[in-house]
Formats: structure tokens, sequence, C-alpha cells
């Protein structure tokens, strides 16, 4: 069984806050690209869809949080699929 990745954490680096997130594999942790001016903001973004999806990413780990929205489900639904003998 695999062990689960370690806690993304917030670091203060160059004067702004950043996010680093643990990768299972390498070494060294990849840095999230969002910079935040104090430790709360980027503790409430790692929190946020859009900070989940962005960690997901950057871990390259496939277990990406889906974020629905009306454009995506009725996107999947409609009939726009281009058969193989069309092309």
């Amino acid at each position: 069984m695999r062990k689960e990745h370690p806690a993304p954490y917030p670091m203060e680096l160059k004067r702004s806050w950043r996010v680093i997130a643990p990768v299972r594999g390498r070494l060294e942790p990849k840095i999230c690209q969002e910079r935040f001016t104090c430790k709360a903001d980027a503790l409430a973004w790692m929190e946020s869809a859009e900070g989940k999806q962005a960690i997901a990413l950057v871990r390259g780990d496939g277990s990406l949080p889906k974020i629905e929205t009306e454009q995506a489900s009725a996107f999947s639904h409609s009939s726009h699929v281009i058969s193989p003998e069309a092309i």
C-alpha cells in the first residue's frame, strides 16, 4: 500500500508566502505559482477548490478534485461526438 503524500504547507519565500507541495518520488517539493501576502491567505487558498486543484496538478497525482460547472455538465451530456467514420 502506498503512503499518502505529506500535506502541502505554506512557507515564506522571498518576502511572500507560497504553498509548498511535496511530491512522491522527488527529493525536492514543488512550489505552487500563487503568491500571498500572509500565511492566513495561503492557508485559505489551500482549502479552496481552486487551491486543491492547483496542488493536485503540481503533484501530478491524477486525483484532481472535480469542479462542477454548468458548462462542463452541459458539454458532457451533449451530442457533439464525432465518429471515426466522419473523419
